[in-house]
């Protein structure tokens, strides 16, 4: 007992099966097991994923990417103001912690911060009315948005050169290993 494996002559033919075939543990200097696998192998389901053909590098189920800040604001052109991100492209989703929209200029008749999904549905984020200068209609949480899904902002009862502040903020996920 205590001796190194290697040392040890009724173990030194020890096997061990990797799922298909049966392969000799092979002990280093020391009397330790040696990793004979390629790291991302060894590694397995901590690090990297098998998807069929390759090993490659897991993304966490919720991982942060890249930052998501969008500035949605602007000058207002007439008695309404729009403004959305883009489609959320392919192998990314988004993770939308907030977003805002304000009036710097005047009260306001209404203000809806809503998603329109890929799938047609709208989901509403944030709806005040009415709403005064400089206050706002606010989103906290963490809602995830995929491919497809565009955020909007939306503002009524503007006058041509209102100041609109607008902004959604969170983070993006790689969903394609």
């Amino acid at each position: 007992m205590g001796e190194p494996i290697a040392e040890v002559g009724y173990l030194a033919g020890i096997c061990g099966h990797d799922g298909t075939v049966w392969v000799k543990l092979v002990a280093d200097g020391n009397g330790y097991l040696k990793v004979t696998l390629p790291y991302e192998e060894a590694l397995g389901a901590r690090v990297y994923n098998f998807d069929g053909a390759n090993w490659r590098k897991s993304n966490l189920l919720w991982g942060y990417n890249a930052l998501l800040d969008v500035n949605l604001g602007g000058t207002a052109t007439g008695t309404s103001y729009f403004a959305s991100t883009s489609a959320i492209p392919a192998g990314e989703i988004w993770i939308v912690q907030g977003a805002s929209l304000r009036n710097q200029t005047r009260n306001v008749t209404a203000v809806t911060i809503y998603a329109a999904r890929a799938s047609g549905a709208y989901l509403v984020l944030a709806d005040k009315r009415p709403l005064a200068q400089y206050d706002a209609a606010y989103f906290v949480g963490a809602t995830p948005f995929m491919t497809g899904d565009v955020i909007w902002v939306a503002m009524a009862g503007t006058v041509a050169g209102d100041v609109i502040w607008a902004n959604v903020a969170g983070y993006k996920m790689k969903v394609n290993m």
